[in-house]
């Protein structure tokens, strides 16, 4: 009788996915599965001094998919700030999210954009997509011990 509660219980647990985290897909210029343009996406990004300045396009349909913008920021592994944004509308139904800030503790922060999924990639529990403020060229690789240059 425990095990049919026990696979009664475990068979819920799979039938519903309700209770699994939800998956937020990494938008990366240059990726080969998940480049911004595939989904509706624009992101540009200029170093100025000790700022990043990031500007976010939507396309229509990626638009009308957006459900919420939030900015999460993070020192060290702690969350300093979640907050959420507003983006401007432009001409022929895009919109578009202006943000700057300041260089530091970046390696963490990111543009969590919740979304219905316009042109979505096929992943479980998806729940739209996030952008990192830091760009991956800017992070030091890890250099070899071993290496005398």
């Amino acid at each position: 009788m425990k095990k049919l509660i026990f696979a009664s219980c475990l068979g819920l647990l799979v039938a519903f996915p309700v209770f699994a985290r939800p998956n937020f897909i990494v938008l990366e210029e240059g990726h080969k599965q998940h480049s911004p343009d595939k989904f509706g996406y624009k992101i540009e990004r200029k170093d100025i001094g000790d700022k990043v300045h990031l500007a976010i396009t939507m396309s229509p349909d990626a638009a009308k998919a957006c459900k919420q913008l939030k900015l999460w920021v993070y020192s060290g592994d702690t969350l300093v700030l979640d907050a959420n944004l507003a983006t401007t509308d432009l001409e022929d139904g895009k919109k578009q999210l202006l943000l700057t800030v300041a260089k530091t503790h970046l390696d963490k922060s990111q543009i969590v954009i919740h979304s219905t999924g316009y042109n979505a990639p096929i992943v479980p529990n998806f729940a739209g997509f996030r952008v990192m403020l830091k760009d991956k060229k800017d992070i030091a690789e890890p250099k070899d011990a071993l290496d005398k240059k």
